[in-house]
């Protein structure tokens, strides 16, 4: 009689790992049981690099734990030994199995000893070289269906994606046919029939798609990742330009409502998913985290950082906490947001926090200015932040209800009433460009430099605005698109006027009566509710006309000056930066603090022409003590005293 496979102990302080090695097998015909599935483990270690074989690291969705299937595992002794595995990793082993030749693989439910909590933690935090260090990872979907029809979808994304490259920097799109490049003009539709989109809703709506883990595995992958689907595969690199095409395209379709909302999620979920392929070392650990929050699914709450933070190998491990499964879910939330704190000295975390209210089921026990990651955000985070965030400037507000989808344009109209500004701003501009600005999150296309052509221009944005208040014609298409940006930016958010005579758009849950603050080190301004003895609670970002981008400390730009995200080609990437419109020249210093002297052995260390700056303080001796950054040491707190500024403390509970 087989024994159950008793797994030995792995060497932490070696670095080791197991990789198994599946043998071959035929693959059965209809209605003919698989042979049974043979394994042989091997321990290796990472420290070893000249002895580590060639292996591929499988990504797959655990599935459910009923009716287990035994894998044979081959080791010393005559005696045969099994593994118990779930009937969705036994079926992908089926397909794995080469014919005639062996495969060596690491998975995690086989390669780490599931029962034993100290192994599983430490070989969690080793997870990112495993998949870095992969040949290939190597994606499993599922059993090819013929009821979903999964061929014909995995061809559909093949045809779209081989034909088109795209840039995830600057969302920009190229042919690689440049006989016909009408696939990359994106007001040409894209050809297809329902039978196509039925079939892509399937693929998408496989489990795989919503695991936690999956993000982090693929986007660690090289290019030679690959998704497989039964007997077919597609690279990882055309899926994801098939990704972004289907993303940008306004599909019509015959589902009813449920159905299409469900097309909508799936695809948008998947979206994010490739950006953080793409973009993992570019985006706010937030702005990912926040993404993945309540939408991805997970066991364990915990794993919604153990798994961040161990499989991004390439940010700073200043910031990463210990993978341990002793402490609870709100101790290593907090911990997590304490490390972020302290190590990056801002207070960039705070745009993810949310109230949450009883009815969501959640019994916050988080401190408020901890995010929560276990339930979505009600609101998509701010595209435009706060650079400079030290003033602590306060504002009183009151709110309208929550923007919701139907009557798009009737609410619009309401809005604006309730803003209910004369001809002027407080900031000096019309009341037209505040509310215009407003709703679009301050963000059109000479946001960017050079202008970015996935967002319309302010006056194609203004004119539209005020058609649709008067009800005009409209051009279709531009309307749809800035209705998109209004939705995205209003959703889940109320508008609000402060006493001061200010608007913008905060949580849902604010009350009147809570304050606005821009707070030394973030990067928006944040709600806060009052507590009682000089202490306060964090509500969540929010914008606010006329004290973004650093107004609130510094006052208004230069005239000529804008503040701007400026592409640096051969950094990959936008910066961000000041542009004189008057003489086109972009710089990355704050015009506003040009001419204030530097605290003694500070000075700005220019990058690159055009944007990328960094602040350096030096030892006595003149040798280099530490660099900051974006962080400009004009404008601390000591600093803003000197000029007069009264700078408030805040008591976050």
């Amino acid at each position: 009689m087989a024994q159950r496979y008793p797994y030995l102990p792995l060497k932490a302080s070696e670095h080791q790992i197991r990789l198994l090695t599946l043998f071959p097998g035929e693959f059965p015909s209809p209605n003919e049981a698989a042979s049974p599935i043979e394994i042989q483990f091997q321990t290796i270690s990472f420290e070893a690099a000249r002895r580590r074989p060639k292996y591929e690291a499988l990504s797959y969705a655990w599935g459910e734990e009923r009716s287990p299937v035994p894998v044979m595992v081959k080791s010393r002794g005559s005696k045969r030994k099994f593994i118990e595995v779930r009937q969705n990793l036994a079926t992908a082993l089926i397909y794995l199995r080469h014919k005639s030749e062996a495969r060596v693989l690491w998975i995690d439910a086989l390669c780490i000893n599931q029962e034993d909590m100290e192994e599983r933690s430490s070989q969690v935090a080793r997870m990112a070289d495993i998949y870095r260090l992969a040949h290939r990872v190597v994606v499993w979907l599922g059993p090819e269906s013929e009821e979903d029809r999964s061929s014909e979808a995995l061809s559909t994304l093949r045809s779209i994606g081989s034909q088109i490259e795209v840039d995830w920097i600057t969302f920009e799109m190229r042919a690689t046919n440049q006989r016909d490049s009408s696939l990359v003009d994106r007001n040409i539709p894209l050809n297809l029939d329902q039978k196509k989109l039925n079939s892509l809703l399937m693929v998408f709506n496989r489990p795989w798609f919503e695991r936690l883990w999956v993000q982090q595995e693929i986007a660690l992958g090289n290019e030679n990742a690959l998704l497989i689907c039964g007997h077919d595969a597609i690279t990882r690199r055309h899926f994801t330009n098939a990704l972004y095409r289907i993303q940008i395209t306004n599909i019509e379709v015959n589902w009813d409502l449920k159905v299409r909302e469900l097309f909508r999620d799936r695809r948008e979920l998947i979206y994010q998913m490739a950006k953080i392929i793409y973009k993992s070392d570019d985006q706010p650990m937030a702005t990912t985290l926040r993404h993945q929050a309540g939408k991805f699914k997970c066991s364990d709450p915990r794993d919604r950082i153990f798994a961040f933070l161990s499989t991004r190998a390439s940010w700073d491990k200043g910031v990463s906490i210990d993978v341990d499964y002793s402490k609870t879910t709100e101790e290593v939330y907090r911990q997590f947001a304490v490390k972020h704190i302290r190590y990056t000295n801002t207070l960039n975390l705070l745009t993810a926090c949310e109230v949450k209210t009883d009815h969501e089921g959640i019994h916050n026990l988080m401190s408020s200015w901890a995010p929560d990651w276990r339930s979505p955000w009600s609101h998509s985070p701010l595209e435009t932040a706060l650079r400079l965030g030290d003033l602590p400037q306060v504002l009183n507000l009151t709110l309208r209800s929550t923007w919701e989808y139907e009557d798009d344009f009737n609410l619009l109209q309401e809005w604006i009433q309730f803003w209910g500004l004369s001809e002027w701003y407080v900031t000096g501009e019309t009341a037209h460009d505040a509310h215009v600005r407003t709703l679009c999150g301050d963000t059109f296309s000479d946001s960017f430099h050079p202008p970015s052509s996935n967002f319309l221009s302010y006056e194609v944005c203004s004119y539209i605005i005020a058609q649709l208040l008067q009800k005009g014609a409209v051009d279709v298409i531009s309307t749809f698109k800035i209705m998109a940006v209004i939705f995205y930016g209003c959703q889940g958010r109320s508008c609000f006027t402060t006493t001061e005579g200010y608007i913008g758009l905060a949580p849902r849950e604010t009350k009147s009566g809570d304050i606005i603050c821009v707070l030394l080190g973030g990067t928006a301004p944040i709600v806060l509710r009052s507590q009682g003895k000089d202490k306060y609670s964090v509500v969540g970002e929010c914008y606010c006309h006329g004290i973004m981008d650093g107004s609130a400390i510094l006052g208004r730009m230069p005239v000529g000056f804008e503040f701007v995200r400026n592409f640096i080609q051969d950094r990959n990437g936008y910066f961000a930066a000041y542009i004189d419109r008057r003489s086109g020249k972009v710089q990355g210093e704050d015009p506003r603090l040009t001419g204030y002297p530097f605290p003694t052995g500070w000075w700005i260390d220019t990058l690159h022409e055009g944007a990328a700056v960094e602040f350096v303080q030096d030892n006595d001796d003149g040798t280099e003590k530490k660099r900051t950054g974006k962080f400009d040491p004009r404008i601390t707190p000591d600093e803003l005293r000197k000029r007069g500024v009264n700078v408030v403390k805040f008591d976050l509970i």
